[in-house]
């Protein structure tokens, strides 16, 4: 597997860093984890084909993970795109999905490529090729509070995903609700890459800890607190320090 880190900036906007976007190469699979705004343009920054995208997986529905999926479809549209297209969302999400480029005006009997809208469910393997394949795990991120009361159950989803390929396992756990969640991950992952705003950084050396990978990267950076991070790491032993990176925008890890 090759890694892209296309966005690693929060869900604040900045000038530094785009909002979510991760690219997962395998074999002949390009897989975009994530769509945050401004998606299309970083992409074309880090000179990604998009026409050669075979999938993209939505994680949750904060805008910073999936406003920029119909300014992308449409870049794909107008760049003259072909080849299909598969996205994945939550179960709960695919009507909503399907609206929302609808009424960006891209109907899929007029794409000029078959663009397929797929519900996973959590804990369900999916394979993306025979040897490839991805397990959404169920987060804490978006939760249900008595000050939303008023809203269907179903619209408070959030996911994590597990890639496999062969015995190497790669764990995307993108933004998680509380420290707590580190504990949803019982496997030893071979590369962790692991959302930082929202959990202390002592969870995330518990994770480390426990699954022992070889790399772990960390994204979804506030440039605020990037100084208090980068203390952070400089306090690990160097052993640590060799296996725990920030990863930035265009950042590339060529094997996992």
């Amino acid at each position: 597997m090759k890694i892209t880190f296309v966005g690693t900036g929060s869900g604040k906007t900045q000038l530094q860093r785009f909002h979510s976007a991760v690219l997962i190469e395998e074999s002949n699979s390009k897989v975009l984890v994530d769509a945050g705004d401004g998606v299309s343009k970083a992409l074309l920054k880090e000179k990604i084909d998009i026409r050669k995208i075979t999938h993209i997986l939505i994680t949750h529905f904060h805008a910073d993970h999936f406003a920029g999926l119909p300014s992308l479809i449409t870049q794909m549209y107008l760049s003259h795109r072909t080849a299909p297209l598969e996205i994945f969302v939550h179960e709960n999400f695919v009507d909503f999905t399907s609206e929302l480029l609808t009424h960006s005006y891209l109907f899929p009997d007029k794409l000029p490529f078959d663009l397929g809208i797929n519900g996973y469910e959590f804990g369900l393997k999916y394979q993306i090729t025979e040897m490839f394949s991805f397990v959404p795990v169920k987060n804490s991120h978006i939760k249900k509070t008595l000050q939303v009361v008023n809203y269907p159950d179903k619209l408070f989803v959030s996911s994590s995903f597990v890639f496999e390929k062969g015995n190497k396992k790669l764990l995307y756990t993108s933004d998680l609700g509380n420290n707590n969640d580190v504990k949803l991950f019982t496997e030893k992952y071979s590369t962790i890459i692991i959302e930082y705003t929202h959990i202390d950084f002592s969870s995330i050396i518990e994770l480390f800890k426990y699954s022992n990978p070889e790399k772990l990267y960390l994204t979804h950076i506030d440039e605020e607190k990037l100084d208090e991070l980068e203390e952070y790491i400089s306090k690990l032993t160097q052993e640590m320090q060799g296996k725990i990176f920030v990863a930035n925008d265009g950042y590339i890890i060529d094997s996992v």
